[in-house]
């Protein structure tokens, strides 16, 4: 029996990760990593992976708001990744009005728009990614795909594992991040499983 098998097979369990300008519901959100969580996430995952510069989102709409600690922390702890964000062109539709992060939502959507929406199950580190996503979802007037009970918090069950995720993944983009997170869930349902092998 493997880990995912632990997971409930009627659903599809995606992980979530998004890079942002500051850590308040209305923060400009300039990357956003996902990917399923089944059998392939060791070997050929499927996955998300969208950037745009953080700048133009900023610029794009003044309801974006951004913390100076949370700019200072991108440049010193992720300045690869910021970098590289920075270095992003107007994305495709920005000549149709779509702001960047509009662009990046709507990408999202058709990506998961490849499953069921009812059959999603979405984790995230904590409760923070979600809320900064339903918020970018209403500043550019989109509905959010999925509902609050869809929502889990990896932060929770990783207290139940020894998995280091800070060891393991030094790299904070967010696609990056969004494997190494859904590594800790499959290593605790290892866990677990072999828990329930021992108690037989």
């Amino acid at each position: 029996m493997h880990a995912d098998e632990f997971l409930n097979e009627d659903k599809i369990h995606i992980m979530v990760d998004i890079e942002t300008t500051g850590v308040e519901a209305g923060s400009g959100i300039w990357q956003i990593g996902a990917v399923v969580m089944d059998e392939c996430l060791h070997t050929q995952p499927h996955t998300f992976l969208m950037t745009v510069n953080p700048v133009l989102v900023l610029a794009a709409d003044s309801k974006y708001t951004s913390s100076v600690d949370t700019l200072l922390w991108q440049l010193q702890k992720n300045s690869d990744n910021w970098a590289f964000a920075l270095e992003q062109s107007p994305v495709e539709g920005s000549s149709w009005g779509f702001t960047p992060t509009k662009s990046m939502l709507v990408n999202l959507c058709d990506w998961l728009m490849g499953f069921n929406y009812a059959e999603i199950e979405l984790y995230s580190r904590g409760s923070f990614d979600f809320q900064l996503l339903r918020a970018a979802f209403a500043i550019e007037g989109l509905t959010c795909p999925w509902k609050y009970y869809q929502e889990n918090d990896q932060r929770t069950l990783s207290k139940w594992t020894s998995y280091n995720r800070e060891t393991a993944s030094p790299s904070h983009n967010a696609l990056d991040d969004a494997i190494q997170q859904a590594k800790v869930i499959m290593h605790l349902l290892e866990t677990l499983k072999q828990y329930k092998a021992n108690a037989v």
